[in-house]
């Protein structure tokens, strides 16, 4: 059977899934911060952004997979997406959810 694994649950040291596929290609390369990698919010991890894990849904409503968000950033599904915008100089598309809602609009 298939299970669905919140992205929060990838590259979070702890096996979730039977064949280890959750924590394998985790580490990134190197010590820099770059729009592929990431601090992990749980564990202060560097780890690597997936396409997968990239615009996930938050956890709990706020919980993001990176510590700075920056994987709510550069999606990959165009269903994800809530605005494009400039970040850093570069244009982005931005998560839909992390996009503030107007006041009454759900």
């Amino acid at each position: 059977a298939l299970y669905y694994l919140h992205a929060t649950y990838i590259c979070n040291s702890y096996v979730s899934c039977d064949d280890g596929a959750d924590e394998e290609g985790c580490t990134a390369v190197d010590g820099n911060i770059t729009r592929y990698s990431c601090m992990q919010w749980n564990n202060g991890r560097h780890v690597n952004i997936f396409n997968y894990t990239r615009c996930a849904e938050l956890m709990y409503g706020y919980r993001a997979y990176c510590k700075n968000y920056i994987d709510q950033t550069n999606c990959t599904d165009n269903a994800k997406v809530g605005l494009t915008c400039h970040i850093n100089g570069h244009l982005s598309t931005v998560s839909n959810s992390v996009i503030c809602k107007k006041p009454g609009l759900l």
